[in-house]
């Protein structure tokens, strides 16, 4: 597989026993960029799991909310999830580097200026029960051929991704995947993410 292909891990929304450490784990296994997401955790609760993960992988966290920890860190930027990003608030928030789309039309006609970008869900969610992707991977995959000069930025699948269908990502179009439900679902996630790294590599 391509070296540019991204492989992102999304933290989940639950508290994870030792999450603080396994973080580290995963950033000393190699992980280049981690999703800070903890949609119902208070600024003081992301702080404190901020405050025990080593600063030196601080520079490759991106955080979905509680922006104002981006002026405390030395984190990677800010993601803006689709619903925010819809609120035309996005001028107020410093250093978006990603935002999240369900819809490959959006992506052409979004101004954001982005490093990459979500698109979910490709496959059935692991994480979220029910979530099954509205396009199936065919369309998906005509969208990325038709419209090849008009995608600015990377495109990671996300959604239901697995060490069974990480390659067809790349098949499809994608330039990376982001992975929560794999990860953080089983008892060993540095072993989950190593195993998706080792085919992303080979």
């Amino acid at each position: 597989m391509s070296e540019n292909f991204k492989l992102i891990v999304i933290t989940s929304e639950k508290n994870i026993a030792g999450e603080a450490g396994l973080i580290n784990d995963l950033f000393n296994a190699g992980l280049q960029m981690l999703h800070m997401r903890k949609p119902t955790h208070t600024i003081d609760e992301i702080r404190k799991l901020l405050n025990v993960i080593s600063p030196a992988y601080h520079s490759k966290i991106v955080l979905h909310n509680h922006y104002e920890l981006l002026n405390d860190y030395n984190l990677k930027g800010a993601h803006l999830p689709e619903k925010i990003r819809k609120e035309g608030i996005a001028g107020k928030i410093k250093h978006i580097v990603s935002t999240s789309f369900h819809s490959p039309e959006d992506i052409l006609t979004t101004k954001l200026n982005l490093e990459y970008a979500f698109f979910s869900p490709v496959f059935e969610s692991i994480s979220k029960q029910g979530y099954k992707p509205i396009r199936e991977t065919k369309i998906l995959n005509a969208f990325f051929k038709n419209n090849k000069d008009r995608i600015r930025f990377p495109i990671i699948a996300l959604g239901g991704i697995t060490d069974k269908n990480i390659l067809q990502t790349r098949d499809i179009g994608f330039s990376g995947a982001a992975c929560i439900g794999y990860i953080w679902e089983n008892t060993s996630p540095v072993a989950q993410f190593k195993k998706l790294q080792k085919i992303v590599q080979g």
